[in-house]
């Protein structure tokens, strides 16, 4: 974190894997990070301890991370880890979270681009320069 004249603040990494998408930053201070290895955390902006951290089992990873309404965030879990080893045709995942709590979760394009534009939730894909763009409903 740095401070108004780009001094380090504090820091605060994970215990190897890169994080892997911009920061969200909600109203009370809480900075939202997802990291490979399936790492999602909240760390406190103030002083960069991490109030609680959670990783996933198996191949899937976190992939992208975006602000939505409020303090909430959608973050996409990529299952492509099990596409190429099982030859399965499953789809990535759209989590909405409050927190820690996740609020609900859908399927979402496999490698889609999340684009969040007001209150609509946008899946991104191209294929042969061409661009198709699909909302995933809210609720």
């Amino acid at each position: 974190m740095l401070d108004s004249r780009k001094r380090v603040v504090w820091k605060w990494a994970t215990s190897g894997p890169a994080i892997t998408d911009q920061p969200v930053v909600d109203s009370t201070g809480t900075i939202y990070v997802i990291a490979t290895d399936g790492i999602r955390a909240a760390l406190d902006a103030l002083s960069g301890e991490q109030k609680w951290g959670e990783r996933l089992n198996g191949r899937a990873n976190y992939s992208q991370i975006k602000p939505y309404r409020g303090d909430q965030y959608l973050v996409v879990i990529n299952m492509e880890g099990y596409r190429d080893a099982l030859g399965m045709d499953e789809p990535d995942q759209l989590v909405l979270c409050t927190g820690q709590e996740e609020v609900w979760t859908k399927d979402f394009p496999a490698n889609a681009t999340l684009q969040v534009w007001g209150n609509r939730i946008l899946a991104i894909t191209s294929e042969k320069g061409r661009a198709q763009i699909v909302e995933i409903p809210a609720d």
